[in-house]
């Protein structure tokens, strides 16, 4: 026996369920569908490895855009902080100028009124 006739003849004694197959295109179909389902089985592997991948991914990008949005709030804070900081710094110089101003006009009075005289008294050097 060849090895061609040797595998035709095992295909004709096959086992399905049992029955003895001895048509050889019943046996080509069965190969097909085992063919086709262990490719099946394979594509689905792939495809859940792909899934668990793709998920692994999108919580650890979760996981960033949570730190980022963490840093930003920080950010908006410190900027919320520096703002309020500079608009207490704008009032207060806004006295201080205003101070200068009556302070220089003050000064302008004093100097208007001329020398102290030695005639002055004691209160009115005071009042200076």
């Amino acid at each position: 026996m060849t090895a061609s006739s040797e595998h035709s003849e095992r295909n004709k004694i096959m086992l399905n369920n049992g029955k003895q197959v001895s048509d050889e295109s019943e046996v080509d179909k069965e190969d097909e569908l085992i063919a086709e389902l262990q490719k099946k089985k394979m594509l689905k592997r792939i495809a859940d490895s792909k899934a668990t991948q793709i998920n692994t991914q999108i919580k650890a990008q979760k996981k960033k855009n949570a730190e980022l949005d963490k840093e930003i709030e920080e950010i908006r804070k410190t900027i919320q902080d520096k703002l309020d900081l500079n608009e207490k710094m704008s009032k207060r110089a806004k006295e201080l100028k205003g101070m200068i101003v009556e302070k220089k006009q003050s000064v302008k009075q004093n100097y208007s009124r001329g020398p102290m005289s030695p005639k002055q008294s004691d209160s009115e050097k005071a009042e200076l």
